[in-house]
């Protein structure tokens, strides 16, 4: 290999790195909920820890919460994210959607250069039932124990499977 074909590949060695160090995306690594399954109107907190951040970046929480039971969704709201060091960031805020059922949140990272990086991951959280009573479906529980359609169903299929093997039988 000639000297100048050298100089050649080690330079677009070097170039490929570097451009990859600048245009860095960032990923989210981490993401915690506290409390895990909040209850309708309570305070929140979400801590997250990005790989490929800059000093300078700026990241924004955005929250939209809805109710699974009409399809309602309040309309979303942002907040800067704190950092708390290097990588990891915080935002705390309150629930204020009355009858939401679970709430959507994601993540914008803005670039010193201009540029907006949005996170197309979209987080999902469930929250827990705030009138105590897990059982009751109207506040996202499950009504346990207590037969529903299928188990009506079902004993009217064993019904109509005896009354034909009665009449079978008397033929």
């Amino acid at each position: 290999m000639t000297k100048t074909c050298k100089i050649l590949v080690v330079s677009i060695v070097i170039y490929s790195v570097i451009s990859g160090l600048v245009s860095a995306e960032a990923i989210v690594e981490n993401v915690y909920v506290n409390p895990e399954n909040p209850t309708k109107l309570s305070d929140v907190t979400i801590t997250t820890s990005f790989a490929g951040i800059n000093e300078s970046d700026n990241i924004t929480l955005y929250i939209k919460e809805c109710d699974e039971n009409t399809g309602l969704c309040d309309q979303p709201f942002s907040m800067l994210m704190t950092g708390t060091n290097s990588n990891n960031f915080s935002a705390d805020f309150s629930l204020e959607f009355e009858t939401a059922t679970y709430f959507d949140y994601w993540f914008v990272v803005e670039r010193n250069g201009g540029t907006t990086d949005i996170k197309d991951d979209s987080y999902n959280v469930q929250m827990a039932s705030s009138s105590g009573d897990d059982n009751d479906p109207q506040n996202g529980g499950d009504s346990k124990g207590v037969p529903g359609l299928e188990m009506t169903i079902f004993l009217v299929a064993i019904f109509i499977g005896l009354i034909y093997l009665r009449k079978r039988d008397r033929k």
